[in-house]
């Protein structure tokens, strides 16, 4: 069963990544096609038709509520709790879909597929179960603190009102300036940095995680000097890392439970 959700969770998260990392609101060109792969995902599940049809129906309900949702918010910081939740809801759905009260297993022609895939030879032991389960349960914590993991962090700094750029002039009733190309590029900078924070804490190499920080400080060395600057990087390197290293703590401690 636990594979079961970590296929489908797999599913969920790679649909959601096009357009979680977006600023504006998620469009139709953008959730149709993640939809689709998502309804896709069940027919590789051994499924009653009722409770598939129900499955299909919390499906297109949570993303069209989540569309509806984003699309009569006004505010980034409603977006992005939107998001945290809709998050939230597909966890408890499906860890409820997966669990042992609907007996959800693979579908009789995708276990006859892996067998084929076996007998090519012993390179194909990575489809084996224990295998298999480290691969999904790792790609599911790399998604998450990549992508999910930015939605909170953005959350988090609407709701301290710590945002990238310059001090609000007298003459601009309080609009903040933003160099929107420093912004995407220290994004990018944000998610490569929760991508190797992951993988250092998923393989229990702390210490390099010093270097990584120093690394990144080197780079904004002299912007240091502006403590507005300062405490915006502070915040968000920091924020970065614990949410990046708590996903790997729960991803290795999911590993070593079940294997």
């Amino acid at each position: 069963m636990m594979l079961v959700f970590l296929y489908l969770l797999n599913v969920v998260l790679v649909t959601r990544a096009f357009w979680v990392f977006r600023d504006g609101k998620v469009s139709l060109q953008i959730l149709i096609p993640g939809i689709a792969i998502q309804l896709l995902a069940l027919v590789a599940l051994r499924i009653d038709s009722i409770v598939l049809t129900l499955a299909a129906g919390v499906v297109l309900l949570i993303n069209f509520l989540n569309w509806f949702l984003e699309h009569q918010i006004k505010t980034t910081v409603n977006r992005l709790s939107i998001r945290l939740v809709s998050f939230a809801v597909w966890l408890i759905f499906l860890g409820v879909f997966s669990s042992d009260l609907f007996e959800i297993s693979f579908a009789g022609w995708v276990l006859k597929c892996v067998q084929c895939v076996k007998e090519f030879g012993s390179m194909t032991r990575l489809i084996e179960g224990s295998h298999m389960f480290v691969f999904l349960a790792s790609t599911a914590g790399t998604i998450i603190a990549v992508f999910e993991a930015h939605v909170a962090i953005r959350f988090l700094f609407e709701m301290l009102n710590v945002k990238p750029g310059n001090e609000a002039d007298n003459n601009t009733k309080g609009v903040i300036n933003v160099d929107q190309v420093d912004y995407n590029r220290g994004r990018v900078i944000g998610a490569l940095e929760r991508l190797l924070t992951f993988f250092l804490v998923l393989q229990g190499a702390y210490g390099a995680l010093g270097f990584l920080i120093a690394a990144k400080g080197i780079t904004r060395f002299k912007q240091l000097d502006d403590r507005e600057f300062a405490e915006y990087f502070l915040i968000g390197t920091l924020l970065s890392i614990i949410l990046a290293g708590s996903v790997a703590l729960l991803t290795r401690i999911l590993i070593e439970t079940w294997i």
